[in-house]
């Protein structure tokens, strides 16, 4: 199957060139290396047809902050849009990452595909995970686990570290383990 790539390029006002480029699988749709997408479908009492000239598209936002938009029915990341029409096609395993963090620049040299856990690693890095206390669910302070960890070093067992925190035993052990709160460090 050939794609056919269409480039086009807009000039603004004020000296913004933004390079376009057909989005693969969407016939009539295109994406700007700035995030933008364009449609060249008509809307409202004749929808269906295309019309030969491109508007721009308003996306919406999901819960996770990502930019979002309808393209023949269907939801599509605009993240994943860039990255089809100016990398490729999605690895299989990969995502989309943005390299600085924040999910709503999907600038063309802000992406690259990647796994699921650099994803994360990166939303660490930029502070954009809810770790350790910072949790909404957490039940302890950083400063607590780090007690429960002193204690057990100290060779109290875990029946003592449980009632004299406030924890199950099962908790107190988990903790010491590291299985939760693996990177706690109280400086």
């Amino acid at each position: 199957m050939c794609h056919h790539v269409r480039r086009v390029v807009v000039t603004y006002e004020f000296a913004v060139t933004v390079e376009r480029r057909d989005v693969p699988g969407y016939p009539g749709y295109q994406v700007g290396d700035d995030g933008s997408v364009w449609s060249e479908w008509r809307t409202g009492p004749a929808p269906g047809q295309r019309t030969g000239a491109f508007r721009q598209l308003k996306p919406w936002i999901d819960d996770a902050g990502r930019p979002r938009v309808g393209l023949n029915q269907r939801d599509a990341r605009v993240c994943t849009l860039v990255l089809l029409a100016f990398v490729g096609p999605k690895p299989p395993g990969k995502q989309a990452c943005h390299r600085d963090g924040n999910p709503a620049n999907n600038a063309k040299d802000n992406l690259r595909w990647g796994t699921a856990q650099e994803n994360a690693e990166d939303r660490a890095q930029h502070g954009r995970t809810l770790r350790d206390e910072a949790h909404p669910n957490a039940r302890l302070t950083n400063q607590q686990v780090e007690e429960v960890r002193a204690l057990r070093e100290s060779g109290l067992s875990y029946r003592e570290i449980a009632a004299r925190v406030g924890m199950s035993i099962s908790q107190a052990h988990v903790i010491v383990a590291r299985k939760q709160r693996l990177n706690t460090a109280v400086l």
